[in-house]
């Protein structure tokens, strides 16, 4: 993942998903459907959404980020 070797696993407390931390980068648990990962000024969120229709959720935030 980003080209360096993880130095720890994620489990998601729901057991829903893990991932591997990129070594420098934090893992912040936002709330239980969002976890961002950091390092410096860069940054990502995982946001888990279950159910639904995956397309129009898509489009909701691509009208809302257009903005």
């Amino acid at each position: 993942m980003f080209g360096a070797r993880a130095q720890s696993v994620f489990h998601d407390p729901q057991e829903r998903f893990s991932f591997h931390t990129p070594r420098g980068w934090t893992v912040t648990p936002m709330n239980a459907n969002c976890v961002q990962l950091s390092e410096g000024s860069d940054y990502i969120t995982l946001l888990v959404f279950e159910g639904g229709e995956p397309g129009l959720f898509l489009n909701s935030i691509a009208a809302q980020t257009a903005r």
